[in-house]
């Protein structure tokens, strides 16, 4: 009885980490894009506060002039990609380089990095009432949609 429960509990762990890898192995998620955390209501005017995430790959280039937009409900906001990291106030790589995907050449930012900034930032509408809502991140350059998420919000 003693080598099922010695079995079981060396199997187990090995099984979740092969189930974890298997799963990461067929999505195969990508570090490059937006994240929206931190999603906060102020009781008393009821402010959405969150924070707007941009990471960048080595592999990939951003154009400069690429448009992060913002959007609560009918409300928008955007900021350049530019705009986005020197506001962050973090470290980057500005160069010269091709995103073959779009067809772009020219200024752009790259590297392994992470840049933070509040949804207020954006100089957006963020007042809301209780009910259903939609936030949503979009990278946009030009007409061409790079990267998009959408979050319900529900305020009760």
């Amino acid at each position: 009885m003693s080598d099922k429960k010695t079995i079981i509990s060396f199997a187990l762990p090995i099984i979740s980490f092969a189930i974890i890898i298997s799963f990461l192995a067929f999505t195969k998620p990508a570090a490059v894009g937006f994240t929206i955390v931190n999603a906060n209501i102020t009781p008393l005017n009821q402010a959405l506060e969150a924070d707007v995430t941009l990471i960048t790959s080595p592999n990939e280039l951003i154009p400069e002039n690429a448009a992060i937009t913002v959007m609560l409900d009918n409300s928008s906001a955007s900021l350049t990609i530019k705009e986005f990291i020197e506001m962050s106030g973090q470290e980057y790589n500005h160069q010269y380089g091709k995103f073959e995907k779009i067809g772009y050449e020219g200024n752009g930012y790259t590297g392994n990095y992470t840049y933070k900034l509040p949804l207020s930032a954006f100089g957006l509408n963020r007042e809301i009432k209780a009910g259903e809502h939609t936030l949503r991140v979009q990278i946009k350059y030009m007409d061409l949609v790079l990267f998009e998420k959408e979050s319900p919000v529900i305020i009760s």
